[in-house]
């Protein structure tokens, strides 16, 4: 991947810092995180999820890389194509470049990028990645975003739990 510079990465994430919006997940209770203003995000917002699929495969090659996989994660995300969205979401993380990592900005994108694949992964039931990425957001930023998404994963599972658990044993 080439990298790019620093002052200009830490421009950019500032500015996504401040156009981060929610798109409302209502029959699971996460919070899909979706970034403004980048090519697609008012279809995915307003649930036009195949439309705004269609802006993001045909955004420029200038687009920054982490928008579009950002993109393509809540896309897929909020289309119920949970492989692609897992792979989006995985190439958002992985396309923050070291240094924008670092600042606060990229801490906080990255963790959003890891809290939605979090919800992927909880909805391909794979508990132990969904609390790994939820866990790992949360070491980044203390969003209440994350916070919720977390809180909402640990009573899904304190519920899963407290159901396998209650066996009758006769004699």
């Amino acid at each position: 991947m080439k990298s790019t510079p620093p002052k200009l990465v830490s421009l950019v994430l500032a500015s996504m810092l401040s156009t981060v919006t929610l798109a409302d997940e209502p029959l699971s209770k996460f919070k899909v995180a979706v970034i403004k203003n980048t090519a697609g995000s008012s279809e995915l917002v307003n649930g036009n999820y195949t439309s705004g699929l269609n802006k993001l495969k045909h955004a420029q090659k200038s687009s920054h890389h982490f928008e579009i996989d950002m993109g393509l994660c809540a896309a897929n995300l909020k289309r119920y194509k949970f492989d692609q969205a897992e792979e989006a979401c995985s190439k958002a993380i992985n396309n923050i470049d070291t240094h924008a990592a670092r600042s606060r900005e990229g801490k906080f994108i990255k963790a959003l990028a890891l809290s939605n694949r979090g919800i992927v992964r909880y909805l391909q039931n794979n508990n132990f990645g969904a609390l790994d990425d939820f866990t790992s957001a949360l070491l980044l930023s203390d969003s209440r975003v994350i916070k919720d998404n977390l809180a909402y994963f640990k009573s899904t599972m304190h519920a899963r739990t407290l159901g396998s658990e209650t066996l009758e044993v006769t004699e």
